[in-house]
């Protein structure tokens, strides 16, 4: 989900889930609208979205794909970042 530079979050319907007792999957995928059935299976690998940030979804783009269609994903490998 897009949103300038400094702007606002937007809050995530629902609770956080239970970090004694994760779903599998991507965490967020049972109060995300934007959630695929493969969210629900795995952990989505970081991609870098812009230097020093990253982001462990399958809808993730760099900041340069929303204006490069030849943009490309730098994907790190599950557990990379810690």
């Amino acid at each position: 989900m897009a949103r300038p530079k400094g702007g606002r979050l937007v809050a995530i319907p629902g609770s956080p889930p239970d970090l004694a007792n994760l779903p599998p999957g991507c965490a967020f995928a049972p109060r995300c609208s934007q959630a695929l059935e493969a969210c629900r299976k795995a952990v989505p690998d970081a991609v870098v979205i812009e230097p020093g940030h990253f982001a462990c979804c399958l809808r993730a783009q760099p900041a340069a794909a929303f204006t490069s269609a030849r943009a490309e994903k730098t994907v790190l490998p599950h557990g990379a970042l810690g």
